[in-house]
Order: C-alpha cells, then sequence, then structure tokens
C-alpha cells in the first residue's frame, strides 16, 4: 500500500505539471509533443494498474461492479469480515438480566471463582451482556475461555495429612512431634470453557466444563464440572441442589470435591428454595437418599437418610459481607466439607438383631469480608462439623473438628490477586484423642479473564 501511494502522488504531481509545459504551443516541437502524448499514454496505463490492484485489496473485482454515473456518489465500502473461526467485530448480544440473581451475588468478590461454574435460574448468566465472549465462525455458539494459574506456598506447623488442602479430618492421630510440612502446589489451577448458544428454539443453552489438578497424582487433570443446561433443565456432573455455591467463603485454601461413596442404592434426590434481593440472598434446600452397607455380621442393609440445608448472604456496609450456612439430618455426611467422603454416613447399631442406622450429622460454617480499600479485603472464617457415632463405631473413628481462619487479599493490578492465610485446625476422635495443625500459606492468583475495569 506504500508502494501504490508514492506512485499515485507521483503520477498525480507530473499531470499537475504538464499543463504548465503545454501552454506554449507555439513553442513546442512536434517530437516534444510526441514525446508527451506516449507520457500521457504511459500514466494512464499505471493509473489503471494502480485502481485494479486497489480493487483487489478491497477483496472486490472491477468486471463485477455495475456501471454508475461518474457523478453519483460511490458507496461506502462494507468492513472486512474478519478470517478464521474467531471473530471480534461480532459481539454476542446482549442477554436479560435475571430476576434471580442480585446485585450482591453478581458482585460478591471470591477467591475460588465458584459463583461462575454453578448453574443459574432459566440458565440466565451473572453477566447479562457477555463480556469475554466471542462468536465461533458464523454461528449462534459463543465461547469463554476462563479459569486461573494459581499457586501455593504452604507451611504446616504439624503433620496435615492433607497438604494441599485444609482438612481437619486428614489429621492424622497421633502426630509425630517436631514434624513439619512446606509445600508448594499448582494444583488448584484451574480451566473452564463456557459454551453458549443463544435464541434458541429451546431458549438458551449452555455446556459447562472445568477440571483442576487435584487428580490421584500432582500431574493428573480432574474433572470438576461437565454439564449442559437448558432453561431450568440440567444433565452432567456440578454442584448439587443441596449445596450454595454463593455461600462459599473468600479464603485462599482449597476445599475437597464431594465425593461419592459406593454405598448409595440410588440416586441422592435434592430440591431447594431460592429467594434472591439486592443485598444477598436466602437459600433452604432438603435432600433424600438411601444408604447401604455391611452389618457386622456379614448381611447387607439399606436406610433411608435425610438433610436440611440453609444458607444466607447479606451485604453489611460498604461493600462488606457476611455469610452463614447451617447442615443438619441423617446421613448427610457426604455433603459436609469436613466428613466428605469418610463413608460415615450411617453405622452399624448394636443389639439382637443388628441393623444400620443413619449416622445423625450437624454442620455450621461462617465469614466476614471486609474491604479496607477497594483493592484490598480480609476474611474471617468459623467453621464446625460433627457427627453422633454409634456404639459399633470404632475408636478411631471421626466425631467433630472445628477450624477458624482469617486471611489479607490484594488486588495489585489487573487480574492479579496475591493474598496471605492463617489456619487453625482441630478434630477429635470417638476414643477422645485429638489432633491440631497451625496453617500459613501465601497465594498467587491470575485469572485468564478480566472483565471489570481498574
Amino acid at each position: 500500500m506504500k508502494r501504490l501511494r508514492i506512485s499515485f502522488f507521483i503520477t498525480v504531481l507530473l499531470m499537475a505539471l504538464l499543463p504548465a509545459r503545454a501552454r506554449p504551443q507555439s513553442q513546442v516541437s512536434s517530437d516534444e509533443a510526441q514525446q508527451l502524448r506516449q507520457l500521457v499514454a504511459q500514466m494512464q496505463a499505471q493509473m489503471s494498474k494502480m485502481q485494479a490492484e486497489i480493487d483487489e485489496l478491497k477483496g472486490t473485482k472491477a468486471q463485477a461492479q455495475p456501471t454508475q454515473p461518474t457523478t453519483a456518489a460511490a458507496p461506502p465500502a462494507a468492513p472486512a469480515q474478519q478470517e478464521g473461526t474467531i471473530q471480534s467485530t461480532q459481539p454476542p448480544a446482549q442477554g436479560a438480566t435475571s430476576g434471580q440473581v442480585g446485585s450482591e451475588t453478581a458482585s460478591r468478590q471470591q477467591f475460588g471463582e465458584d459463583k461462575v461454574a454453578a448453574a443459574r435460574f432459566n440458565n440466565v448468566p451473572l453477566d447479562p451482556k457477555y463480556n469475554g465472549f466471542f462468536r465461533l465462525g458464523n454461528t449462534q455458539t459463543i465461547l469463554k475461555i476462563g479459569g486461573y494459574f494459581k499457586s501455593d506456598s504452604i507451611h504446616d506447623f504439624k503433620p496435615a495429612g492433607n497438604t494441599d488442602a485444609f482438612v481437619p479430618s486428614s489429621f492424622p492421630v497421633p502426630q509425630v512431634p517436631g514434624v513439619y510440612n512446606s509445600t508448594i502446589s499448582i494444583r488448584p489451577t484451574r480451566l473452564n470453557l463456557d459454551f453458549r448458544i443463544l435464541n434458541t428454539s429451546a431458549g438458551d443453552v449452555r455446556f459447562y466444563v472445568e477440571g483442576d489438578f487435584f487428580g490421584t497424582n500432582s500431574t493428573t487433570p480432574r474433572l470438576r464440572h461437565a454439564y449442559a443446561q437448558v432453561a431450568n433443565f440440567l444433565v452432567g456432573q456440578s454442584f448439587t441442589n443441596f449445596m450454595d455455591p454463593d455461600g462459599f467463603p473468600d479464603v485462599l485454601f482449597t476445599t475437597p470435591q464431594f465425593t461419592s461413596q459406593p454405598n448409595a442404592p440410588s440416586p441422592d434426590g435434592a430440591i431447594r428454595f431460592r429467594e434472591e434481593f439486592e443485598r444477598g440472598h436466602f437459600q433452604i434446600a432438603a435432600i433424600f437418599r438411601g444408604i447401604a452397607a455391611f452389618l457386622p455380621n456379614g448381611d447387607t442393609d439399606t436406610v433411608f437418610s435425610w438433610g436440611l440445608n440453609t444458607s444466607l448472604g447479606v451485604k453489611t456496609f460498604g461493600k462488606d459481607n457476611v455469610i452463614f450456612g447451617v447442615a443438619a439430618g441423617h446421613g448427610i455426611s457426604r455433603y459436609i466439607h469436613d466428613t466428605s467422603g469418610l463413608g460415615i454416613d450411617a453405622e452399624p447399631v448394636s443389639g439382637i438383631h443388628p441393623h444400620l442406622e443413619a449416622t445423625p450429622g450437624f454442620g455450621i460454617d461462617g465469614a466476614y469480608q471486609h474491604f479496607w480499600l477497594k483493592k484490598l479485603r480480609s476474611s474471617a472464617v468459623y467453621s464446625y462439623a460433627a457427627v453422633n457415632n454409634t456404639d459399633l463405631a470404632a475408636g478411631t473413628t471421626y466425631n467433630h473438628a472445628t477450624y477458624t481462619g482469617a486471611n489479607l487479599i490484594w488486588n495489585p493490578v489487573g487480574s492479579l490477586n496475591v493474598g496471605g492465610e492463617f489456619l487453625y485446625g482441630w478434630k477429635m476422635l470417638q476414643n477422645g484423642k485429638s489432633a491440631n495443625d497451625p496453617r500459613l500459606q501465601f497465594s498467587a492468583k491470575y485469572s485468564f479473564v478480566k472483565v471489570d475495569p481498574d
């Protein structure tokens, strides 16, 4: 294009000079006139060639253009379409704002970003402007590539059992004196793909998949979410209705994935009621499940279990907020943070006719988030969990535990967050023996997508 502009400038300059030379016709010889006519012909040929090259660059062909009068103004050229599958020149249309998501739920900052993965009522996104999405070719499908890179530096002052996540139930009993552990881990790093097909005959469609690196070893990926949702119908793996993804505290430590034990003869059934308002939300959920297990005499038994979970999140002063949750029932240990995966949802009961009994369980947690500055915040956290073991439970069976914590999180620039956190956990077994662990953790997290302005 630069070469064309230079050639065009020289041509115009020569054309401007021609009349000055052509004025004194009586003084121009026949040879000079012939040379001028040849020069004009060469310039006309050069201009025709330049026009053809310009038309080719614009993606048009001269022979395909309709003939127009020279006095008519040419229509403005259409913007060139971006080639390839990603078309940033075609942003997705703005969607509807959900009446089931208040401003506090949508804007609350959460280090783990679990609220992004959660399915929403009527499949309406938290951000109706679809910031961060791009269109896949000339289709109705839009995509956002999300997640974050996270590195943890952890120091346990006592043996902790699980060195990546803070789980008091994993503390070994007894603990060897003078043993401590330091860990640097990137296993919390997450990658997710959020596909949405807008304005279909069945409504907006969402397919969401997310994984991290909490597999069987430090290099094995783990699937966290993989589901498809249309309206209020969801198929796949995600948070259960018994949980509240907006009720997770803003902490650095990683909570374990809720695991299923091979003692459920039928799928668990859950139902919930949720009320959203501008300053927060309230949720109550119930779960019903069957549990099967072996008895001491070798027989098997099945027992019905149930549970209730209620949670609340409220904005207090400025950007500060508080969350609170309580879960209670029989056979719900799988759904309590500290007891998930222990397999103590039901235990045998002694007597002349041994039978299975759903173990009573209880859990409570709360957190307060305070903003010191716009980009500097802290959270204080408390949690307690307990089960009521039967008299046939082994003495080494988990009975109850608690943990507390406080942190300071800073957003220095862009989507980078860094923070420090102190945690203290304590647990007791059925036989009265206990263990505890103070933990100090520093974390850095960089989100792949940043949609909020600085």
